[in-house]
């Protein structure tokens, strides 16, 4: 879907592959460290962002 959404928006293709490799590490942190939380793709004319927001869940072994 990442992928598909980069293309429809214009970015080059040798950025979308980088830019979907990094949503899916970040994704990964998330789940991997906090358990859950919410992810977000935004993009305008010019850009496209992705924002991970983690639960924040105890336990993760990583200091606040």
């Amino acid at each position: 879907a990442v992928i598909d959404l980069a293309l429809e928006a214009g970015m080059d293709e040798a950025r979308v592959h980088q830019f979907a490799v990094c949503v899916g590490e970040i994704a990964t942190n998330v789940y991997k460290h906090a358990g859950s939380g919410s992810a977000y793709l935004l993009a305008d004319d010019d850009r496209m962002l992705f924002v991970a927001v983690d639960s924040g869940a105890a336990g993760s072994g990583i200091p606040a």
